[in-house]
């Protein structure tokens, strides 16, 4: 499309960073936008917005780190938003936030809704509530028929998260098909490591839908009830 997805208009000239914008606005202090270099002239930042470019495309747990200077000493936990989940409601933003602080233990937050056709499908115990495994289609992975996705959205503590990363990068593989540092098998090793995972289930499981093609941007602007 030639511009970062989060800038793609929905309705009336409304981003998908205006709606976003709209549902953090009471939560979060600062701001972090990760883009590509191309893109940087495009944005008009507010007072309480900081801009970070990561260079080359290397995957989502590389761009969340390329901001890592404005975050990590500045806050306890941060939240971590694809910028196309345009369908994201306010409701869940508020749910996440305000459970991920009743506990003071290094952990990640991560709202799950069950879908048709998980693009991402989390595999969780049913006794312990412990994140298993992630799977990925489009690094090969087979998913479930009706699986568990995220929202697009993490919660995430700041303490020993950069730590964690340089160890996770010492030992991971990249992505099977993509060859990228991506989020989501980070997550897994948090979990595997000592850090607690927590989650809870989204009700209305269009807030998982992202814009990756026409048919993804023609379902959102359809299903986008309120700005």
């Amino acid at each position: 499309m030639g511009i970062p997805k989060f800038l793609v208009p929905i309705k009336r000239n409304i981003t998908t960073l205006d709606l976003l914008r709209r549902r953090f606005e009471p939560y979060v202090t600062h701001t972090h936008l990760i883009t590509a270099p191309e893109a940087r002239s495009l944005l008009d930042l507010r007072s309480n917005e900081s801009i970070y470019v990561q260079r080359r495309a290397q995957g989502m747990g590389d761009a969340v780190f390329c901001a890592r200077e404005g975050w990590m000493n500045a806050a306890d936990a941060i939240a971590i938003v694809w910028g196309d989940q345009a369908l994201l409601s306010e409701q869940t933003v508020q749910h996440a936030i305000r459970m991920h602080q009743s506990s003071l233990s290094r952990q990640a937050t991560v709202p799950l809704t069950r879908v048709v056709s998980p693009y991402v499908d989390y595999i969780i115990s049913p006794n312990s509530g412990n994140l298993q495994s992630i799977r990925q289609s489009r690094e090969g992975d087979k998913c479930r028929k009706s699986g568990i996705s995220d929202v697009g959205l993490f919660i995430v503590s700041t303490n020993g998260l950069y730590d964690a990363w340089n160890n996770f990068n010492k030992v991971c593989c990249r992505g099977n098909l993509t060859g990228e540092l991506n989020f989501l098998p980070f997550l897994l090793y948090l979990t595997k490591n000592g850090w607690r995972f927590q989650s809870f289930k989204v009700p209305n499981s269009k807030e998982a839908r992202g814009i990756n093609t026409s048919a993804d941007l023609a379902f959102v602007r359809q299903n986008l009830e309120v700005y």
